[in-house]
């Protein structure tokens, strides 16, 4: 028959000597006695494989030591065996009650006896693997429904910050998203137009800054003691208490944060887009209005001129009138010339009524240009924007 392996057992009695009232084969037990119960939870481990309570005191005793066992945290499932003395009989369901295991008597046989502790141990060993895979699972569920919060933190802010119009707004509402991880910050936002360096506070504390803007080229994480600079393209952020005791922790942290600042740049970049926009915007609205005070001038000096040059051509004609009574032409002579200076004036007035219809045209397109860049609107309209094009 293979060898076993022996049963530590740690046994407790008021009296010592009735540790001996039990016959238990070499081989099968390795027993240690103890006469004080706090001795006996002070100095076994919690590897032991069983623990026995001898009936040599009264029954409250008995139930009170094996409560007093069973609450102990060490013992939460270690199997506890209460042992009858000739004469000495309990109650077992108070006993049972109490944390107790099973309880035997002197008059069981070795073999019934260790067929029981046989039973005993396996189930407790089976237990301590349940407990074991329920501690797994419930961890694997935790991380699973961490990241899944972490997930819908990230998802919530990048919903968020889309309504951020300026970079104060955006460096606020990441601040307010990172509440949840109860982590310290600085935050440098670098905006195509400005630097904006920030505390939760909105306020600017010059020696992080100057820090963020040393360290903004030097990788993704920059570690030093308990601080951790992320960089991500136009957004840098110093995170000033991080768990560096715990690795595992911080890597969570690195992985969390780093969607949040993602997300970040590309909202600082769209930010940066739209006012772009809106300079040149700006800048055509005011050309359009250069463009139409121009044109009144334009037409101004326009009108003059065509007036001028039909005076001109007018007085001309005459004058040549008033001049042919003096020149002796025939009247074929006259009539000729007289017929030039009619065409000459028509034509010159017919010029004139073109060019003033040219003028007009030009002056619609400038005012309908005007109406969409103009100073009123804080974006020009899109449907105004379409009709203007389909006009040029």
């Amino acid at each position: 028959m293979p060898s076993r392996k022996a049963y530590q057992v740690a046994i407790y009695s008021k009296d010592i000597e009735n540790i001996g009232t039990y016959v238990l084969e070499e081989g099968h037990f390795l027993i240690k006695g103890y006469t004080s119960l706090a001795d006996l939870i002070a100095e076994v481990s919690a590897e032991i494989d069983v623990l026995v309570v001898m009936v040599d005191d009264c029954e409250d005793a008995i139930v009170a030591a094996c409560k007093t066992l069973r609450e102990t945290t060490k013992f939460k499932i270690t199997p506890i065996v209460v042992a009858e003395l000739e004469g000495r009989t309990l109650d077992p369901i108070r006993v049972f009650d109490a944390g107790c295991s099973d309880i035997v008597d002197r008059s069981m046989p070795f073999n019934e006896l260790l067929g029981r502790v046989d039973k005993l141990v396996f189930q407790a060993r089976a237990e301590q693997v349940l407990r074991k895979t329920a501690d797994d699972a419930r961890k694997v569920t935790m991380s699973v429904m961490t990241e899944s919060s972490n997930l819908g933190l990230t998802v919530q802010y990048l919903i968020d910050s889309n309504f951020c119009d300026n970079v104060d707004e955006l460096g606020m509402q990441l601040f307010q998203s990172l509440k949840h991880y109860h982590l310290r910050c600085s935050l440098q936002l670098r905006s195509h137009f400005k630097v904006k360096n920030m505390e939760e506070t909105g306020m600017e504390k010059e020696l992080e800054s100057r820090l963020l803007t040393e360290l903004q080229h030097k990788g993704r994480y920059v570690d030093f003691g308990k601080r951790c600079v992320v960089n991500y393209g136009q957004v840098s952020l110093l995170i000033k208490n991080m768990p560096v005791d715990e690795p595992e922790e911080c890597t969570k942290i690195k992985d969390s944060i780093l969607p949040f600042i993602q997300g970040t740049d590309s909202r600082l970049k769209a930010i940066d887009a739209q006012h772009t926009l809106e300079v040149e915007r700006n800048f055509m609205g005011k050309v359009v209005g250069r463009l139409r005070e121009s044109m009144t001038e334009f037409d101004d000096g326009y009108q003059q001129l065509m007036r001028g040059s039909a005076d001109i051509v007018e007085d001309m004609a005459a004058r040549m009138e008033d001049s042919i009574l003096f020149l002796d032409l025939t009247q074929e002579q006259e009539q000729t010339i007289e017929t030039i200076m009619s065409n000459g004036v028509a034509g010159i007035n017919a010029q004139f009524s073109q060019g003033v219809q040219m003028n007009e045209g030009f002056g619609s397109l400038v005012k309908q240009m005007s109406a969409v860049f103009g100073e009123g609107d804080s974006v020009p309209n899109v449907d105004k924007l379409l009709e203007l094009s389909s006009k040029l």
